[in-house]
Formats: structure tokens, C-alpha cells, sequence
């Protein structure tokens, strides 16, 4: 009786601590006979929407698909009004930014996110089948140099390749990324979801059961932890889900309670082929477009007619979202929203989304490899076109929908499918045609871009590239960098690896190789911002100062040049600067709803925009300037209550996608050229 009373106590206290239709036939018949290695279709989890699922068996360490861009997110709720339920479409499809390695993209990591097309955002999370690992994109600017290329600024420079299991997948099983237990214990409208603890904790409490009690456990079991379960909606208890003692049995034994989920996790490939779409057709590479960045290149023999991709499409009722405003500067530093011009720009996310001048409706795809799709209007070889009606989440009845309509409606319910217009060669290039509208606003940009003097932007160099050149070679003191004229740029800090904080007052590591990865263990790759204090000729090694995670001052000899790189300051890297295009992909007249041309106006995307493509030199040149003067702190940011410009305190939102429990608040914001 007394263990009846321990098992009790046990699970409360565990759970509470923890609280068109024609060529569509035809286009599948054609992917059913293509080799597939990821669908996109219905999830197994229910109403957890669409989700990825392998066509091939797959063993743990093993690659799996073909990589997509990741774009930053840049302090969306502070240019949207830092209003509390602002509608954010995004939601529930981002990552946080510093877990992917943008973490300098902006001076405070609080209102960065990532948004991560392909796997990454379509992924569903099952914390107890956890079989794909995250990853975080490579920085790549694609070749691009802002005094050389007009489309410096227009792509993100981020990129990845594939992904790695970290466990064995069945053909036809459902892939899954942990989001980070935070995701779930604040959606609290998600019900009792266990998190992966939960199904840890869950088998150890069975195992206590075996050694503890002398007769039958599984009388105890199905008596009484089964009548537990009805009684309390506990996330440890829920973790047992509606398995027998045997199935029980069977997960302890191999310490895995994915095993028994793996079936329900898992649909045949005849199913795939008939509901859901291939996404695998597409890898990316260098673009045969001087200045385009990377490009997306068939993975096979593509026949005509065949749906190179399906992508879903997240929908925003109108551009107030993406817009970008311009800063007023305070005494002490701080910037506050400047409404009195307007809008200056806009998300670099635009440029990946679709719309049409006669409607206030953008419409964002997420569909794998899809962003790389460039624009060629005589080459193109792919179209868009509505996916068919109930496939891959697109319902039809929105076609007939007012954008108004749309409004405070985060599921995705339109989808589109990116379909060959003539045969297509393996590692032929994939184009698209924009439209006209793109088309003039490239055009209007070079156009203006052969009258600009760039000279002046020749010597700018990314950290990157600074790091490539200059990696091995000795870095001044911060006092020895008194002695000369600007001996770094201006637009780069230094910055040391997390891992010496675990060091004393002596770096007392001898593996060096250890430098070569800067992620921590959120995914975050930036390391510590901090000051060199001297070098010593005799080891070759640095005496350092920098502020630890717990907001520590500490100064450590020995540091090898490995643990010391330089990073890009805040809002200085190309998708920051003014005047860069920043245009959607139009929509094709001969798709576009009679019910979404609803913009009177029939507005450009630029409207608001205070630097045109004329004057970006000179706004550049003044942005650069307000960025030099200002007093940057890369340890403390002492904010006074008092101050008239301050932001109002932050709140507390629900936590994006990460690789570890955080919770993500927003601050202040600056920004640069």
C-alpha cells in the first residue's frame, strides 16, 4: 500500500513540475514513377497539419534531403507596433535566430527569428520519435559584393546543406525535430502534449515498479495507472498513451518508448504518391546567373508536366507586416520607431513571397527548395499553379475569399505547385517567371546602379571572408589598436569561443580542434564579444576579457587564436542596407482570384519607401555615419527608466523553434547600413 502511495506522489509531482485538374492526373502519374526520397502530406499526428516523410529506408548518421535558404526575421514586432496580439502569420513556423546562427544580424537576439523553408519548417515535432537532427545554416553570400553587385542586399545569406537522422527511419516514416520543450509547456491551448523528458521519466517510473513491488506489475499497471490516466490530464501520464503492459515491457527493454509509436508514425508509399506531392526534385548550387546567388537545379530527368515541388503557402491579408521603419536616434543612443515618414523598406522575406499589384494579399511559400528558383523570363521552365483542391493543405473555397477575410487565420489553407513546362535535364537550372512587374523593378534598379559611384563600398569585406584571409594572423591589443587608423573595419567585433568559460584564469585546454565548431549548445555560433588584452610572443597566445553567459568579467591567459574570430556588428551585413530590391514574385494574371483584387490603389510594394533606388548611395553614406557615432556597447546595455526615448518594457511571447528551453523576449532595437 505504501507504494501505491509513493507511485501517487511520484507522478503528481513529476507532472506538475513540468506544466487544372487534368494535367494534375498526368503530372502524378509521372511523380509516381520518378524516384522520391521526401513527400510532403497529411502529418500522422492529427491536426498538427502537413508534415515530411521519407521515401527510403534510412539508417542514424545518414543524410536526408537536399538543404534550403533560412531568412532572417528582423525585429518584426518592433516595427509592427510592439502590439502584445499583433497578427504574426509567422508564428508557428520560425525558428529562434541566434539557435541558427544570425545571432548578430541584430543588437539584441529578442525580436530575431528564422524562418526556415522545406524541412525545417514543415517538420512536425513527436518528442518521443525524435529521429531528425537540427541543423544551422552556413553563411553564404553567394559571391555577391555589395560595390559589384546590384543584388547584394535581395538574398539571404544563409544556406544549408542536408539533414542528419539521429535514428533509424522505415520507408514512408514521418520525419520529426525536436522544438524545444518551451514550445509546448506555453501553448497550454495544445493540451497535455508530453515533451521529451516526459516519456524518460515515464520509463523509469515503470522500471521503479518492477524492482519495487512483489506481485504482478502489470495488475498495478492496467489497475491503476490506467485509471490515473482517466482521472488526471497529466503530460507523464499521457506519455503512456493507450499501451498495453507488454508494449511497456517491450520499451523498457531497449530503453526506447519510440518503438511503439513507429507504426502509427508511418504511411506506405502508395499513399504518399496518391495524397501528398514528392518535394525531392529539386538541390541547389551556384546560380548560372552572375549575381543571383545560388540557384535550384533538377535532381533528375524531369518530363514535362511533372510537379517539381508542392509548397503551402502562409497568407498575410496585406504588406503592413513586412514593412521596416526608419529610427529616431536619443541623446543616449536608443532608437525609437520614427513614424512621421513611413515605412523606409521591408523584410528581406518579401522577396521570397508572392503577390499582385491589384491585391493587398502576400502569399509566402515554404515548400523545400522552392527559394532558390530563380527569375528568367526566356528561360523559364517552371510555372506555379493552385494545387488540387484537399492536397497538401490547399482548400479552394479560399480562392473565393476577400484577403480581408483572411485575417487572424494562422492555419495554412492555399498551396501551389511549381510544375515543368518542357522536359527538363538532370542539373539543368530551374527557372521561373517573375513577371513584368519584377521584371521593371530589376530593371529600374540596374538601371540606376550604372550611375552610382560604389568606390567607396569596394573596401567592405564581411566577416566571413575576414576570417578566411586573415584567420592565423595576430590580433592587436585594444591598446595596440589605439596606435592605428581604423587597423580593423569598422563594421566587424571580436568576438571569443563559449567554450572558455569553462576555464579558470589559465586557458588549461590543449585541443585546439575543439575551436573548430562555435556552436553552443542552443545552436548560437557567436561565442562572447570581447577585448584582447595583450599577446604573449613566448606561447603565441592571447590574455582576454570578456563578460561569461552569467554576466561574469573574466580575464584568461592563454588562449589560443583558434577561440578568437571576428563577427559582423549588428545591422551591418548586406540584407540590412537601403535601397536594395526588395519586390515580390508576382502572381500570374491568368491565377489570380476575382475575389483578391481588392487594392483600390493598386499600390506598389515600395510605397512609403523614403530611399528609392536613386539615392541608396547617399542613404547609405548617412546610415554609415549614424552608425559610427554611435557609443556601442558590447557587454552592458544600462538602460534608464527615466529616459523619454526608452521602449516600453518587453513582454514575455510564446518561445519560437529552438534547440533548447528558452523563452524569447523582445528589447530594444538599433539598426545600421
Amino acid at each position: 500500500m505504501l507504494f501505491f502511495l509513493f507511485l501517487a506522489l511520484s507522478l503528481l509531482s513529476r507532472t506538475t513540475t513540468t506544466t487544372v485538374h487534368a494535367a494534375a492526373a498526368a503530372a502524378a502519374a509521372t511523380a509516381t514513377a520518378l524516384e522520391c526520397e521526401l513527400y510532403i502530406a497529411a502529418s500522422t499526428i492529427p491536426n498538427a497539419g502537413l508534415g515530411i516523410f521519407s521515401g527510403l529506408s534510412k539508417k542514424k548518421d545518414d543524410f536526408i534531403g537536399n538543404g534550403d535558404k533560412a531568412i532572417p526575421l528582423i525585429d518584426v514586432w518592433w516595427h509592427n507596433g510592439q502590439i502584445y496580439d499583433f497578427f504574426n502569420p509567422m508564428d508557428d513556423y520560425t525558428w529562434d535566430g541566434s539557435s541558427m546562427g544570425m545571432g548578430l544580424e541584430t543588437l539584441h537576439k529578442n525580436d530575431l527569428s528564422a524562418f526556415w523553408p522545406g524541412i525545417d519548417a514543415m517538420v512536425n515535432c513527436n518528442a518521443a520519435l525524435l529521429n531528425t537532427e537540427k541543423a544551422t545554416p552556413r553563411y553564404d553570400e553567394g559571391g555577391l559584393h555589395r560595390a559589384k553587385h546590384p543584388g547584394a542586399g535581395g538574398i539571404t545569406p544563409y544556406n544549408a546543406d542536408q539533414s542528419i537522422l539521429i535514428r533509424d527511419i522505415p520507408i514512408g516514416g514521418e520525419l520529426f525535430k525536436n522544438y524545444g520543450d518551451e514550445w509546448f509547456l506555453h501553448r497550454t491551448n495544445l493540451g497535455q502534449i508530453p515533451v521529451e523528458s516526459h516519456y524518460g521519466m515515464v520509463l523509469d517510473l515503470m522500471s521503479d515498479m518492477i524492482d519495487e513491488i512483489k506481485f504482478d506489475p502489470s495488475i498495478m499497471y492496467n489497475e491503476l495507472i490506467r485509471e490515473f490516466q482517466t482521472i488526471w490530464d497529466s503530460r507523464i501520464l499521457n506519455a503512456l498513451y493507450d499501451f498495453t503492459w507488454k508494449d511497456v515491457l517491450r520499451a523498457i527493454d531497449v530503453d526506447d518508448i519510440g518503438i511503439l509509436l513507429q507504426n502509427n508514425a508511418t504511411r506506405s508509399v502508395e499513399w504518399l504518391n496518391e495524397n501528398g506531392k514528392c518535394i525531392d526534385h529539386i538541390v541547389h548550387g551556384r546560380s548560372t546567373i552572375d549575381g543571383a546567388g545560388h540557384g535550384a537545379f533538377a535532381k533528375r530527368d524531369l518530363p514535362i508536366d511533372t510537379i517539381v515541388t508542392g509548397t503551402p503557402l502562409i497568407h498575410f491579408p496585406d504588406g503592413k507586416w513586412f514593412d521596416t521603419y526608419e529610427f529616431q536616434y536619443c541623446n543616449d543612443g536608443h532608437m525609437v520607431r520614427n513614424m512621421t515618414d513611413g515605412p523606409y523598406g521591408k523584410q528581406l522575406l518579401l522577396n521570397y513571397c508572392f503577390s499582385h499589384p491589384e491585391s493587398t494579399l502576400t502569399l509566402c511559400p515554404y515548400g523545400s527548395g522552392v527559394n532558390y528558383i530563380n527569375h528568367n523570363k526566356t528561360k523559364a521552365n517552371v510555372k506555379v499553379q493552385w494545387s488540387k483542391d484537399g492536397i497538401t493543405n490547399h482548400h479552394s473555397e479560399w480562392l473565393l475569399k476577400d484577403p480581408n477575410e483572411m485575417t487572424g487565420v494562422h492555419s495554412t489553407n492555399l498551396a501551389i505547385d511549381y510544375v515543368t513546362i518542357r522536359d527538363v535535364v538532370e542539373g539543368e537550372e530551374l527557372f521561373l517567371n517573375y513577371g513584368d512587374v519584377w521584371e521593371d523593378k530589376w530593371n529600374e534598379l540596374i538601371e540606376g546602379w550604372k550611375h552610382y559611384d560604389t568606390s567607396y563600398l569596394e573596401d567592405y569585406v564581411s566577416a566571413t571572408e575576414y576570417n578566411l584571409r586573415h584567420g592565423k594572423d595576430r590580433i592587436l591589443s585594444s591598446k595596440e589598436q589605439q596606435l592605428y587608423y581604423q587597423p580593423y573595419p569598422d563594421n566587424l567585433l571580436i568576438r571569443c569561443h563559449y567554450l572558455l568559460e569553462l576555464s579558470n584564469n589559465v586557458f588549461d585546454g590543449d585541443d585546439i580542434s575543439l575551436f573548430s565548431n562555435w556552436e553552443n549548445y542552443m545552436g548560437d555560433n557567436n561565442g562572447f564579444p570581447c577585448h584582447v588584452l595583450n599577446y604573449d610572443n613566448s606561447n603565441e597566445s592571447y590574455l582576454v576579457e570578456f563578460y561569461t553567459s552569467y554576466n561574469v568579467l573574466k580575464k584568461l591567459r592563454g588562449v589560443p587564436r583558434e577561440a578568437i574570430k571576428f563577427a559582423d556588428r549588428p545591422y551591418t551585413t548586406d540584407l540590412h542596407m537601403i535601397g536594395v530590391i526588395r519586390q515580390p514574385i508576382g502572381i500570374p494574371d491568368d491565377i489570380l482570384p476575382d475575389a483578391w483584387r481588392n487594392n483600390n490603389n493598386n499600390s506598389t510594394t515600395d510605397k512609403g519607401q523614403t530611399c528609392t533606388s536613386e539615392d541608396q548611395i547617399t542613404c547609405l553614406k548617412e546610415e554609415i555615419e549614424m552608425m559610427k557615432n554611435l557609443q556601442y556597447n558590447t557587454v552592458h546595455d544600462d538602460d534608464d527608466d527615466d529616459d523619454p526615448c526608452a521602449v516600453p518594457d518587453a513582454f514575455i511571447e510564446l518561445p519560437v523553434k529552438t534547440s533548447s528551453s528558452s523563452i524569447s523576449t523582445h528589447g530594444r532595437v538599433y539598426r545600421g547600413a
